[in-house]
């Protein structure tokens, strides 16, 4: 089986495998909210592979600085700073910097607690490492996360 053949949420599921026990790197993250827009903004250093979850709505995402290599269902796609992508809900962001990188998240919610905006924003997937505000996450029950 080629790797054309294979989807790409089974290319994720590889990956997030494949990088299960290697250090991590610490990606700060700020969150802003603002009659009913929540924002999220990441850093992410350079050589950076990263996994995003999956996002439950529509939402504008930005690359404010640096770069990176989004795979995307047509291959790799390069993200740089002023880019703006409008992304559907079922986005799933997956990639490598090219250089120290700012994302920004835009999404509107009726939520105001972070847990509360998560759980309406991103799908819950046992195998993410990280939360929303970017914690290590040390194999939580799901009834606590």
């Amino acid at each position: 089986m080629s790797v054309t053949e294979i989807s790409i949420q089974d290319q994720i599921a590889a990956l997030k495998e494949a990088a299960r026990d290697i250090p991590q790197v610490e990606m700060p993250t700020r969150h802003f909210l603002v009659d009913g827009v929540y924002i999220r903004q990441i850093f992410i250093p350079k050589g950076t592979a990263f996994v995003g979850r999956k996002q439950k709505k529509f939402h504008c995402f930005m690359c404010l600085r640096g770069s990176a290599g989004i795979m995307t269902e047509e291959g790799i796609k390069k993200i740089f700073a002023g880019m703006v992508v409008l992304c559907p809900p079922g986005t799933q962001r997956v990639g490598i910097t090219y250089e120290d990188t700012i994302f920004v998240g835009v999404y509107r919610t009726d939520e105001t607690m972070l847990k509360n905006i998560e759980d309406d924003c991103v799908e819950f997937d046992s195998t993410d490492r990280y939360g929303v505000g970017n914690e290590i996450l040390q194999c939580l029950p799901e009834e606590k996360r």
